[in-house]
């Protein structure tokens, strides 16, 4: 069961490490083409926000 741990752990780090490279690439790809982002807040609230601000 102890390597099971280790497993999980290394694909939760891979799989956050992979999601943070998406998001850096989105938000890239965004500020070049001028465009916005739609994101919610912590309540829920939806916002439109320029890639440019980010």
């Amino acid at each position: 069961m102890e390597g099971n741990k280790s497993i999980k752990k290394s694909f939760l780090e891979l799989t956050n490490q992979g999601l943070a490279l998406v998001k850096k690439r989105l938000i890239e790809k965004e500020k070049k083409n001028n465009g916005y982002l739609v994101i919610a807040d912590k309540n829920g609230v939806i916002k439109k926000i320029p890639a440019s601000e980010l």
